[in-house]
């Protein structure tokens, strides 16, 4: 009786696991480049979404003369979302309200921006505030900016007539307009 040897084609133990090994290799070298990109994007987005804001603000201030009024011209760091609605009235227009009476649209706010009737930056930080530049000034000091973003403020002051930041949910996700 002879033993005939069947051979089968197949990968080895050795072969998956080596395979398996490069994978996870490549996988940790290219996981933290997309990541930063990721970051990068998100820091980019927020920081555009209150470029347009700012703009409304300044379109809103050419038309009527003034800010809308739960903005104050002191140096107090407003939180926009203890103010949302009002914003949103102030520059979406579609009809005449108190806070636009000309109904004029300065700015159409999306579902990227509003999330549960909250304003939101692009990493779901709600800790976003304004600062108006006093008309008397030449700046916004940098004592008035909260938290780790006054590192980022020049010494002398923010030469701005307005900023708006937010201050992110984890280290590294704040953002500022100008």
């Amino acid at each position: 009786m002879s033993r005939e040897c069947s051979q089968q084609a197949g990968f080895t133990l050795v072969e998956l696991i080596g395979v398996v090994a490069i994978a996870g290799i490549l996988l940790g070298v290219i996981f933290p480049a997309i990541s930063s990109a990721i970051h990068s994007s998100k820091r980019h987005r927020s920081h555009w979404q209150f470029i347009e804001i700012k703009s409304a603000l300044d379109d809103y201030y050419l038309h009527y003369g003034c800010y809308p009024d739960f903005l104050s011209q002191y140096e107090v760091p407003i939180p926009l979302n203890n103010y949302c609605g009002a914003l949103i009235e102030s520059l979406q227009g579609g009809g005449s309200s108190a806070r636009n009476p000309s109904g004029i649209s300065f700015m159409e706010f999306s579902t990227k921006f509003i999330k549960n009737q909250i304003l939101v930056d692009q990493f779901g930080s709600d800790k976003i505030y304004i600062i108006l530049r006093q008309p008397e000034r030449l700046e916004i000091p940098r004592h008035c900016f909260h938290g780790t973003i006054r590192n980022a403020i020049p010494e002398n002051g923010l030469r701005e007539s307005m900023a708006i930041y937010s201050i992110g949910l984890q280290p590294g996700a704040e953002v500022i307009s100008w």
